[in-house]
C-alpha cells in the first residue's frame, strides 16, 4: 500500500511524508519504539538511504520528507495547499505543538506566511526557549524584500511610455531592473500600504499604460496571495490613448482571470473624475484601498484630499524637480 502510494502520479507532501515514515519504520521493523538510523539487516546502509535509492530521492529528501510528519494538521495542509513552501515547513516542524499553534495565530494576525530565512529564526528562537507569539507575530509582520521588489519591478514597466518618453531604450529598460534600489521611505510607504490591505475588503488598481499592465497583473496575484479575502478591481482606460492600458489589454494579459476589470470611461490619459463612467466613480469613491500607477494617473489625482498611494518613475523634469530625484528613479509614495 505505501509502495503504491508513492508511485502515483500525484501526491500531496504530507501524503510522501507519512508514506516515506511509514516505509522507514516498517523496514527497521521498530514502529512505536525508539529508532536506530542504523538497519544492520541492510548491510550497515540506512533505512532513508535505502528509500532513497528506491525512489530517486536523495537521502536527505528522504529524511525531510519524513520530518514533515510531526507538523500539525494545520500547517499540513497549508504545505499541501502550497500556501507554505516546502523548505520553510521542514524548519517549521521542528517546533513543539504549542509553538505550531501560536505560529498559526501568528500568520492570521500579519496575514503572512513564513518565508524560509523567517522560518529558520523561529526555529532559532524556539531551540533557545525565546519562542512567542508576540515574537512570531513580530517575525511574520516584517516586509519581505521579494515582495517590494515586485512592487518597484512595475514601475519599471512604467518606463515603456511613448507618451512622457521621446523614445524606449530596450538597454535603458533592461538596466533599470539590475538597479533597483528600495529606500527607507519606500519600505515605511509599503508597510502602510500592507497595514491598509490587511484591514481593506475592497482594492482599487489604477493601471496606466500597456507596457506594464503584465508586471500588474503579477502584483495582483502577490496581493491576493497575501489577502485572499481581498476583492480586487483593476480600472483601465475607456478607450485607446497614447499606449496606456484598456480593457482589450488586460484581457489580453489574464488580468480578468485575477480581478474585475473594469473601465473609466474615457480614452483620457489619467483619471478625470468629472470624465468618469458612474460605475469607475463608485469604485474609486468606495474603494478601501487605491494604488494608483503613472504619472498621468498622479497628475489627476494628486492633492484632492483622497487616500491613495501612488507609484510611478519619474520620467520629465516636472516629476524629477518636485521630488528632487534623478530621471527614472522610482516612486511609492501616500498621500491622505
Amino acid at each position: 500500500m505505501v509502495d503504491a502510494n508513492l508511485q502515483r502520479e500525484r501526491i500531496s507532501y504530507s501524503e510522501k511524508a507519512f508514506a516515506y515514515k511509514m516505509k522507514n519504520d516498517a523496514m527497521k521493523g521498530t514502529a512505536g519504539r525508539p529508532r536506530s538510523q542504523i538497519d544492520h539487516n541492510l548491510k550497515g546502509k540506512r533505512t532513508v538511504e535505502i528509500i532513497a535509492e528506491e525512489t530517486g530521492e536523495s537521502p536527505k529528501q528522504v529524511q525531510r520528507y519524513i520530518t514533515l510528519t510531526n507538523l500539525i494538521p494545520e500547517l499540513l495542509q497549508q504545505l499541501d495547499d502550497e500556501l507554505i513552501s516546502f523548505n520553510p515547513a521542514v524548519e517549521l516542524a521542528a517546533l513543539n505543538e504549542k509553538e505550531q499553534k501560536q505560529l498559526i495565530e501568528a500568520m492570521d494576525y500579519a496575514q503572512s506566511v513564513p518565508s524560509l530565512s523567517q522560518a529558520q529564526r523561529i526555529k532559532k528562537l524556539s531551540k533557545d526557549g525565546k519562542l512567542t507569539l508576540e515574537k512570531m507575530q513580530e517575525i511574520l509582520s516584517e516586509i519581505k524584500k521579494g515582495e517590494i521588489t515586485r512592487v518597484t519591478f512595475t514601475n519599471i514597466g512604467n518606463y515603456i511610455d511613448f507618451g512622457a518618453m521621446t523614445q524606449v531604450d530596450s538597454d535603458i529598460f533592461l538596466e533599470l531592473f539590475s538597479k533597483v534600489q528600495i529606500s527607507e521611505s519606500d519600505e515605511i510607504t509599503y508597510q502602510s500600504f500592507l497595514d491598509q490591505c490587511s484591514k481593506a475588503e475592497t482594492f482599487l488598481l489604477l493601471a496606466d499604460n500597456c507596457g506594464e499592465i503584465v508586471l500588474d497583473k503579477l502584483l495582483v496575484e502577490q496581493l491576493k496571495e497575501r489577502f485572499p479575502e481581498l476583492k480586487v478591481a483593476v480600472m483601465v482606460r475607456g478607450g485607446e490613448v497614447l499606449n496606456d492600458a484598456t480593457k482589450e489589454d488586460a484581457i489580453y494579459v489574464g488580468m480578468d482571470q485575477v480581478a474585475e476589470v473594469v473601465s473609466n470611461g474615457k480614452p483620457v490619459p489619467g483619471t478625470v473624475y468629472e470624465l468618469l463612467s458612474e460605475e469607475a466613480k463608485e469604485l474609486l469613491d468606495h474603494a478601501d484601498v487605491i494604488l494608483s500607477k503613472g504619472q498621468g494617473n498622479y497628475e489627476s489625482l494628486s492633492n484632492q484630499g483622497r487616500h491613495i498611494f501612488f507609484t510611478f518613475l519619474c520620467k520629465c523634469d516636472q516629476f524629477t524637480e518636485r521630488f528632487g530625484v534623478p530621471e527614472l528613479t522610482g516612486m511609492f509614495v501616500e498621500e491622505c
